[in-house]
């Protein structure tokens, strides 16, 4: 079981996760929740460029994160202040390689800076977009490629939206191979997150123990 040391967590643009009462979550983690929809960004000979991450962040939190942003009073946040707000969140989460962990076989891969990124509000929902393109494409002979994208210290659940709507491949050849393990964590690590209430904190296994891992593969592709 982790140890719950006591250390300062790392927000994106969510220095308040660890001290905002989530609704009906005020008692354990997690305190937010995050939807994923990945786009595996291929070449022609199926080797990965990159991850295309899109997080669509839950209505409690989005209305907190944007509030006083609406200056224009349209009702809607300005885009001026919902970019300078992915910025923050983007250097913050820099430092925790964009709370993504990359392996190729049985290496690990390093995460690249983000680029590309844009940002949205819409039906009451925070959205951050952002692209990661490896320094060198994974090649299908380096291949299984995985990825996991995960809070570290559980404060946020992230998990890919369902029913394929999750995870997408785009470019490669006919036959590229993907699937999403599910995590199964122990019980008494699932215990012991809803033992922590909203003013603790973790070390950073937590929320490894809760990560989806997506896998891909070309290599058996013609």
């Amino acid at each position: 079981m982790p140890s719950c040391r006591r250390r300062k967590p790392v927000r994106l643009l969510l220095p308040s996760l660890a001290i905002v009462l989530w609704s009906g979550s005020a008692g354990a983690h997690p305190h937010g929740w995050i939807d994923l929809q990945v786009t595996i960004l291929l070449d022609e000979s199926g080797a990965v460029r990159g991850l295309r991450e899109s997080w669509l962040f839950d209505e409690v939190y989005s209305a907190f994160a944007t509030e006083g942003m609406d200056g224009d009073g349209d009702g809607m946040p300005d885009a001026e202040n919902l970019q300078a707000l992915t910025a923050v969140n983007l250097q913050q989460l820099g430092t925790w390689d964009f709370f993504t962990e990359v392996r190729a076989g049985a290496g690990s891969v390093a995460v690249p800076e983000a680029t590309d990124a844009t940002t949205a509000f819409a039906g009451g929902r925070l959205y951050m977009a952002f692209t990661l393109l490896f320094e060198e494409p994974v090649p299908r002979d380096a291949q299984p490629f995985s990825y996991a994208i995960f809070d570290p210290t559980y404060m946020a659940a992230m998990a890919h939206l369902p029913e394929g709507d999750g995870v997408r491949l785009e470019g490669g050849p006919p036959g590229c191979a993907v699937s999403i393990k599910d995590a199964e964590p122990d019980p008494d690590i699932v215990a012991y997150a809803l033992s922590l209430d909203v003013t603790q904190t973790t070390d950073d296994s937590l929320g490894a123990q809760f990560a989806q891992w997506v896998t891909v593969s070309c290599r058996d592709a013609p």
